[in-house]
């Protein structure tokens, strides 16, 4: 059981500490386009992007209702942990019932990380459109 936990907080550290640096450092982060610099392609084309698209980018719809997804997930994720853990307690020591706390542990840990993998898939493919 610690083996597999670890395994999964080794996932999801791998999964998530890339992404969070990837979206830190945009490559036109320090580019000035004032005076004569604004009439270059690069600026024209950015300026043109600013617009931006309503489905796709930081603020997209896409990213928004992904994010919610992931919260919500995360939110029953820790529900269905909480009450696991409780059923794990009151068990009795009745491994039936043992083994089927345990069970949803795992597969509610599982499923925190399928939904943060897929959240950062997400950010990453979006952000880079």
């Amino acid at each position: 059981m610690k083996k597999l936990l670890a395994l999964l907080v080794a996932i999801a550290f791998a999964i998530i500490v890339p992404v969070n640096v990837l979206a830190a450092v945009t490559p036109t982060s320090g580019v000035d386009c004032s005076g004569s610099a604004a009439s270059s392609t690069f600026c024209k084309e950015r300026d043109a992007n600013s617009t931006g698209n309503p489905l796709f980018g930081a603020d997209g719809i896409l990213t928004k209702a992904a994010s919610i997804l992931t919260i919500v997930t995360g939110i029953i994720s820790m529900f269905i942990m909480t009450i696991a853990g409780l059923r794990f307690i009151t068990s009795s020591g009745d491994p039936t019932k043992i083994e089927s706390a345990k069970n949803a542990i795992i597969y509610s840990s599982i499923g925190l990380v399928v939904a943060i993998a897929g959240q950062a898939i997400v950010s990453l493919v979006l952000n880079n459109l």
